[in-house]
């Protein structure tokens, strides 16, 4: 579900079951554990952190025992991703590190959470330093500016 009519015509063209509907509003008229499984994919950027939890609340209490949650936001712990796609689009309230959804979806009750990231950054600064101090300092860099653009935190019921 989306409230998006474009990204609603994507899925359904690449074949997956999407309704064009507020996330809140459906959620609400579903009963208690009726969905096999969820995907969030960048809509909590769009609402507020107090919503996020009552979103997430909401979904448990739909999702049926054992079903998978998984949550997909911009890495915003890269500052190339947070700054290209998380303060540049006038929808997000505020970036929220994926560390925070982690615990956000452990508050509202489901399983503790697995985080992958996803699609690295090709380039990089060269950590292959006789220095121990300085590699230290690259992979840290190579981490805030090259960093997986994607993160995803994965639950269950």
């Amino acid at each position: 579900m989306d409230p998006d009519a474009a990204s609603v015509a994507r899925s359904r063209a690449a074949g997956d079951d999407a309704v064009q509907r507020n996330t809140d509003v459906q959620l609400r008229a579903l009963a208690d554990g009726t969905l096999d499984g969820a995907v969030l994919m960048g809509s909590p950027l769009q609402v507020s952190l107090g919503r996020v939890v009552v979103l997430f609340r909401q979904l448990r209490r739909t999702l049926a025992s054992g079903a998978p949650l998984v949550v997909v936001v911009p890495n915003t712990d890269s500052l190339r991703i947070g700054a290209r796609e998380v303060w540049r689009d006038p929808g997000v309230r505020r970036p929220v590190p994926p560390g925070l959804y982690a615990e956000i979806v452990e508050l509202a009750g489901f399983a503790k959470p697995e985080m992958r990231t996803l699609r690295a950054a090709g380039t990089s600064l060269a950590e292959d330093v006789a220095d121990p101090k300085l590699a230290a300092n690259m992979r840290m860099l190579n981490e805030l500016l090259f960093g997986a653009e994607i993160s995803a935190v994965i639950t269950r019921k």
